[in-house]
């Protein structure tokens, strides 16, 4: 059978961030990690991607819930290795009972990295002083460079 052996030097690796931290209805069904608001608008957190391909797109999708009952001027911002990779806007929510507690947004984006750490910085903008924002989740997908690694403990 000619072809049968077949190589691969590299392969699709994950990582995904999110923290169960919020629930707003305390259903249980959807949580939310860390939040965010005008005086602390904006987190950082790492994500290691060892032997990462430079040369091929790292895919980014993210989710986030963001109230603000003031203001349609709101985004969410998303910069890794302090490039921005991309924004998305919130729109105004109600204030009766009836209306929603916060407006669920996300984006996907791709991008090229070489850098074996993703400096995630995730923030927040708002003109209205009392808007609250929360990440969902961050997941990036990137090729990674399949190599084996010796770890004999001692």
């Amino acid at each position: 059978m000619s072809g049968a052996n077949t190589f691969s030097t590299s392969f699709d690796d994950y990582a995904y961030h999110e923290i169960e931290g919020v629930n707003f209805l305390k259903s249980g069904r959807e949580w939310f990690g860390e939040s965010m608001d005008n005086l602390n608008n904006s987190f950082t957190f790492n994500i290691n991607s060892p032997n990462i391909i430079g040369t091929d797109t790292v895919f980014m999708r993210s989710a986030f819930a963001g109230r603000s009952a003031n203001s349609t001027n709101n985004k969410f911002s998303v910069y890794i290795n302090n490039s921005l990779i991309g924004d998305t806007n919130y729109p105004m929510v109600g204030t009766t009972a009836q209306d929603n507690y916060a407006s669920l947004v996300g984006f996907n984006r791709t991008f090229f990295s070489s850098n074996p750490v993703f400096k995630v910085t995730v923030s927040m903008y708002s003109s209205d002083p009392s808007s609250q924002g929360w990440l969902n989740y961050i997941e990036l997908i990137y090729r990674r460079g399949l190599t084996l690694s010796n770890t004999t403990d001692n």
